[in-house]
């Protein structure tokens, strides 16, 4: 297999649609999806987890990956 072919994590994250309503929106979807999947692959293995592991380490790992700060 060709690695030069497969897709950053990042890359391939951006191309999922975002639906939620505007009104619901803190953040931009791709960073939310990438601090998930960071704070999954830091064992968190629900919800509640990565809520959890978000309070304790997203604000840093949100700045890491591009989302700007709520209004």
């Amino acid at each position: 297999m060709d690695t030069r072919s497969v897709p950053s994590l990042r890359d391939a994250l951006a191309e999922v649609p975002d639906y939620r309503q505007a009104a619901g929106r803190r953040y931009e979807l791709l960073p939310v999806l990438l601090l998930c999947c960071v704070a999954i692959m830091c064992g968190a293995r629900s919800q509640s987890a990565i809520a959890d592991w978000s309070q304790n380490y997203g604000q840093r790992w949100l700045k890491r990956v591009g989302a700007r700060h709520p209004a």
